[in-house]
């Protein structure tokens, strides 16, 4: 993903002009180059003649665990992976207070995982009314759901298993 960006971002200098030129720091320290890049976390740069290398040092992220014992998800766990072990309902912030927030749900037992979102949301395309709940009981079934806006809920990409309407 950080070479891709980096790629984006030097065809855009370099679309909008031929002759434009950065000045590329190394965690702050100028590697005397014209303009500026700053290589800071996930990134290091150097230079080698009259070549600027940039390389991506982040590996990967890793998301955080949410064990089953959590039933109210909160703004801080945004970016987690919700795994339970057993029966169990877990509900979802109101949207409009995480727009852009996003959990991965995996069903790791034979049991009942529900995902009731605020009564004033809806998950849309899986539900038909606002405050609905989905459910899903087969061990690997995941689901990653997104809050769009005010009032709704997403799923990114395609769920895997069967997800559905409870109420």
């Amino acid at each position: 993903m950080g070479k891709y960006l980096i790629s984006l971002m030097f065809t855009l200098l370099f679309t909008v002009s031929s002759h434009a030129g950065f000045e590329a720091l190394n965690q702050g320290v100028s590697l005397d180059i014209f303009n500026r890049i700053d290589c800071t976390t996930g990134m290091s740069c150097s230079k080698l003649k009259d070549k600027l290398i940039i390389t991506s040092t982040a590996v990967g992220v890793v998301n955080t665990i949410v064990a089953a014992s959590t039933t109210t998800l909160t703004s801080a766990q945004c970016g987690s992976t919700i795994v339970y072990g057993a029966t169990f309902v877990v509900s979802l912030p109101e949207a409009s207070t995480v727009i852009g927030c996003r959990y991965t749900f995996v069903v790791n037992a034979v049991a009942n995982m529900d995902i009731n979102p605020d009564d004033a949301d809806t998950i849309l395309l899986l539900t038909n009314a606002a405050g609905d709940a989905i459910r899903a009981d087969a061990v690997g079934e995941t689901i990653v759901l997104e809050a769009i806006n005010a009032t709704s809920w997403v799923t990114v990409g395609a769920e895997k298993g069967t997800w559905s309407d409870i109420d």
